[in-house]
């Protein structure tokens, strides 16, 4: 019987049935003390957390050692343990970090009535729309209409460039993936096929090669039993021509054999290189404004 985690509502964790779970499956897990307990539980003081939001995780840490000290009659000032304190720091250092690494992500390019403002990722793009300027030496340099739209249009034809080139190259690899599991699967039927045509020929008393004969004992020891038995009655009926032709016959074996064991002739897919992320903006010589520190 199994159940599943799944959504949740008001901020609560539910826990929710399977569809296929029938009747009496559901009335089973519901009479289990265990389950019944652990269900209420969540309902009643379960909190969803996304996963990798500290700040949240932090909080949650803050309030349970705040209730935890007030049972205790300890003084309403919680002292928070290492574990939370050290969560309460790296969430408050998350947004100073974007920040930086957004503002590194842009730079100056020329001087003078030709300088440029360069983005190297969509989200420093983003980031200086939603804020209308950018930060650099210790100055904010704030964007106009105009550049808005220059930038937001650039960083659309950039963004579908790089993903049309990464659908090409993703498709060029499916290609050649479906083709060597095509050459894979017709490698292997073909050897199964001359294990067959192996058994049928030792059971009429056929010569076979050494390598033909233990590869059909290691794929199938019962049916090689089977085989070598009815073949000892019909070996002494071979003609000359027979024996020769079973010669041919194992000498293809060999050559199939060695093409099986080869590595996929198929070549890598051929992908282009995915263009770095850049935006370029025309940026007037004047109009920073120094940071108040």
């Amino acid at each position: 019987m199994r159940v599943g985690m799944s959504a949740v509502f008001a901020g609560r964790l539910r826990i929710v049935w399977m569809t296929h779970l029938s009747a009496e499956e559901k009335a089973l897990f519901s009479s289990q003390p265990t389950a019944k307990m652990m269900h209420e539980h969540m309902l009643a003081n379960g909190r969803y957390i996304k996963e990798g939001d500290k700040e949240a995780t932090a909080a949650v840490v803050a309030a349970r050692e705040a209730a935890q000290a007030k049972q205790a009659g300890a003084a309403s000032d919680v002292e928070l343990s290492s574990a939370g304190k050290s969560l309460q720091a790296d969430a408050a250092k998350a947004p100073e970090a974007q920040a930086a690494s957004a503002v590194s992500d842009v730079q100056f390019l020329g001087e003078g009535a030709s300088r440029k403002l360069r983005f190297t990722s969509a989200e420093a793009v983003h980031q200086a729309l939603k804020d209308g300027y950018v930060e650099l030496n210790g100055q904010q340099f704030y964007l106009s209409d105009d550049m808005k739209r220059v930038l937001t249009a650039k960083d659309k034809a950039m963004q579908k460039l790089r993903q049309g080139i990464m659908n090409a190259n993703m498709l060029r690899e499916q290609a050649v993936m479906a083709q060597r599991q095509g050459e894979s699967m017709q490698k292997s039927a073909q050897a199964q096929s001359r294990i067959m045509e192996t058994a049928m020929r030792i059971m009429k008393g056929r010569k076979v090669s050494t390598a033909d004969e233990k590869e059909l004992a290691q794929a199938s020891p019962d049916l090689y039993k089977i085989a070598k038995s009815m073949g000892a009655i019909e070996q002494h009926k071979l003609t000359r021509k027979q024996k020769e032709e079973d010669d041919k016959i194992s000498a293809q074996h060999d050559e199939d054999r060695e093409w099986e064991q080869s590595p996929s002739a198929i070549p890598d897919a051929k992908v282009d290189p995915v263009p770095e992320y850049s935006v370029d903006v025309d940026m007037p010589e004047s109009g920073g404004v120094d940071i108040e520190a």
